[in-house]
């Protein structure tokens, strides 16, 4: 899995009894890439799924045409399946436009999708599988039987029709809202806060924040968070080994709690 991930990503390899490959994004002047090169170096004959983030949380990378046919071929050469979660794949940032891996993949993928983060409707779950391989979708309905999951639910069911029927004024303004949202955030770091650098993010509604420049342990920073700003952020921990010296912050609110936030931040941090 490129790491740092979404941690339950890393938790179902784990959980499932298999054996967890950590291939790090590259990190290049605060912008993350695919290292196909060390995936392929780390891929043995026991390897057989490479599990994606796309659009990537907590990075908030999109990636490339070049990185995800990389990524296919490499499938193809191992005889891979890559399992691409892209739940988040509505929530582009402008200037950007995602790819399904399953474009590119073919019957070498699977894709996650869902609109509980696009429509903001976790309370009523929904989620699909796009599944190419008749084979490979055949084996995953018998699981489906045998854990009594194959009835989705018929509120988040009639939430998805409504939403993606209805709501697309709606959802262009959330975009926009989020965008200018990064921009603040980013412009707030950069004046006010240069030692926490926001990693730019060209999607979904996460901020990747690198505090390293602190020089703090991620519990001290916690404590401080908590304790003096009354702020609650995800250590980077939570993403991997690899998010070491991060945070990430979630700014899908009102501005002005954002700022709120922000100003909570600076009060706990702006003084190391």
């Amino acid at each position: 899995a490129p790491t740092p991930t979404y941690g339950p990503l890393l938790g179902l390899v784990e959980q499932n009894g298999r054996k967890l490959i950590r291939n790090p994004l590259k990190e290049t002047d605060g912008r993350y890439e695919l290292d196909i090169d060390d995936l392929a170096r780390k891929i043995t004959a026991d390897t057989r799924m490479v599990v994606l983030c796309s659009p990537h949380n907590p990075v908030g990378r999109v990636f490339s045409r070049d990185e995800l046919v990389a990524l296919s071929e490499l499938a193809e050469e191992h005889d891979l399946i890559v399992v691409s979660d892209e739940v988040h794949c509505d929530l582009v940032l402008p200037g950007h436009r995602h790819l399904p891996f399953g474009s590119i993949g073919g019957e070498r993928s699977v894709t996650v999708i869902s609109p509980n983060k696009t429509f903001n409707t976790a309370g009523i779950p929904q989620s699909t599988l796009i599944i190419p391989d008749e084979k490979i979708r055949a084996r995953y309905q018998v699981f489906l039987n045998t854990m009594q999951l194959n009835h989705d639910s018929t509120f988040g069911t009639e939430g998805m029709i409504a939403g993606y029927r209805h709501c697309a004024p709606w959802l262009d303004g959330l975009v926009a809202y989020l965008a200018a949202n990064h921009e603040f955030a980013e412009k707030f770091f950069r004046e006010r806060l240069p030692a926490i650098r926001k990693i730019h993010a060209e999607a979904t509604y996460l901020s990747w924040l690198d505090c390293r420049q602190l020089g703090l342990s991620q519990d001290e920073i916690m404590r401080r968070l908590v304790d003096i700003g009354g702020v609650g952020l995800y250590g980077g921990t939570e993403f991997g080994k690899e998010g070491e010296g991060f945070f990430r912050l979630n700014l899908a609110c009102p501005r002005e709690l954002l700022q709120r936030g922000l100003e909570g931040i600076e009060q706990s941090l702006g003084d190391v």
